[in-house]
């Protein structure tokens, strides 16, 4: 039973430390442990795509990868 509310409230901590991801945004986080935002939203969804798989590509050299929301 001690075992179940330790993990509820494990779940419910991570579930509240989310922050909200905004629709046409890319997002990057690096080993390091650096995080950067770069808002695509003036793009179309093809060109967001597109330039998010860019960025991450950059990213990659520094061990970082990037996902559009």
């Amino acid at each position: 039973m001690t075992k179940l509310i330790i993990v509820g409230m494990l779940l419910l901590g991570l579930s509240t430390s989310c922050k909200k991801r905004t629709e046409g945004v890319c997002y990057c986080s690096y080993f390091s442990g650096d995080k950067r935002e770069f808002d695509l939203r003036h793009l179309d969804r093809q060109q967001q795509r597109d330039t998010c798989a860019q960025i991450s590509d950059n990213a990659s050299h520094f061990a970082g990868s990037c996902k559009l929301k």
